[in-house]
């Protein structure tokens, strides 16, 4: 029997104005990635989609960890503009509703942002 827990961690990296992106943790990919098949939709209706690659989509899709394992840590590289920054936020707050919703709690950051020099971390309670 598979340990039905899903985990999904993102480190989120703001330097010389790009943003940098990788999964640094996923359990479950592709069809296994939710109990329904590959993607999830967080209520702010950002996507989160296990088919490949992670990959940049558009304003409110990302691709995580997939098929193509020997591509787990690619990183998705973004320029640093407020609409990338935004994006980032978003994808933080749905990483946290995906494993609100299919994992068990977690105390340490799945990814942080910095923006005009404050710290934006989200944890599990």
């Amino acid at each position: 029997m598979k340990d039905e827990f899903r985990h999904l961690a993102v480190d989120i990296q703001e330097q010389n104005g790009v943003i940098r992106v990788r999964v640094t943790e996923q359990t479950h990919r592709w069809t296994e990635f939710t109990p329904t098949g590959m993607s999830f939709t967080a209520s702010n209706n950002f996507i989160i989609f296990s088919s490949a690659l992670p990959a940049y989509a558009d304003c409110k899709i990302i691709y995580v960890r997939g098929i193509n394992r020997d591509r787990d840590n690619s990183e998705i590289e973004l320029r640093s503009t407020p609409e990338n920054q935004e994006w980032c936020t978003q994808l933080l707050l749905a990483v946290r509703e995906y494993n609100n919703t299919y994992g068990k709690l977690i105390t340490h950051r799945t990814g942080y942002l910095k923006r005009n020099i404050k710290l934006i971390e989200f944890a599990d309670e």
